[in-house]
């Protein structure tokens, strides 16, 4: 006889309903990103390094078919606003091949890192408000071309 089944064993019942969630996910919209450099390096100061990095983030955001909405260059890091596409992984290869092209043409000039490896992500979502998102970017960038040093929470 079989030592897992005995003749009294209870039968199986039915395996349980699967439970819908209670609270459907909110899908996003755009998402906004907080790119730090290294050590907060100030880096994109100089009109040159700012030039090619927003060449490169350009280049990459069209060659992934990413929309960016808004991107300001800050001294120390890069503050962007994009439309969320419908595969997520589109977006983080497309900030990573930004990154890594950035970072190849930093260490050959100035042999450091450039960025700090991570970023930071904040979902707009379809309940959020994303005119509101749009025109905080633009203020942010409004102000660093008015030559003020502004403190981003992020």
């Amino acid at each position: 006889m079989n030592r897992y089944f005995w003749p009294d064993m209870p039968v199986a019942q039915k395996a349980p309903e699967f439970k819908k969630p209670a609270k459907k996910a909110r899908p996003y919209q755009a998402r906004r990103i907080s790119m730090l450099t290294k050590d907060r390096r100030v880096v994109f100061a100089g009109e040159d390094w700012k030039a090619y990095a927003e060449k490169s983030l350009l280049r990459e955001a069209g060659r992934f078919g990413v929309k960016i909405l808004v991107y300001a260059f800050l001294p120390d890091r890069l503050e962007l606003l994009a439309e969320n596409p419908p595969d997520v992984r589109v977006f983080d290869r497309m900030l990573k091949f930004f990154m890594q092209d950035t970072e190849i043409e930093y260490k050959l000039k100035e042999r450091k890192r450039l960025w700090m490896g991570n970023y930071f992500t904040k979902g707009i979502t379809v309940d959020d408000s994303l005119e509101e998102a749009i025109a905080e970017m633009q203020k942010l960038s409004a102000t660093i071309l008015a030559g003020e040093r502004v403190e981003v929470q992020t």
